[in-house]
């Protein structure tokens, strides 16, 4: 935990300190972004044209059972846009 705590605060000096990434870190995390970007719009589409349709979405919670979503509903939407990010960035490794 020291050792991640020492960590942390080095950063934050080389960040108050001006001291920038290089530009290769940049890049890559770029390169990430911008294609995870590109999907969550074509999934953000997908699920507009389901509103559309006042079509339901069925999720499968951890324990196994199966919930339907209302995509209509503007926050429930945004709940489904945030959980895919999630699952995708830390269930299926997605960079």
């Amino acid at each position: 935990m020291r050792e991640l705590l020492a960590g942390h605060a080095e950063l934050w000096a080389s960040a108050r300190g001006h001291k920038l990434p290089p530009s290769d870190a940049y890049a890559q995390y770029s390169e990430d972004a911008e294609r995870g970007i590109l999907e969550q719009r074509q999934f953000q589409k997908t699920l507009r044209e389901l509103r559309l349709h006042k079509t339901s979405l069925s999720l499968q919670n951890p324990s196994g059972q199966v919930c339907e979503v209302d995509v209509s509903d503007p926050e429930m939407f945004w709940r489904v846009d945030g959980l895919t990010v999630w699952y995708n960035a830390i269930e299926v490794k997605h960079p």
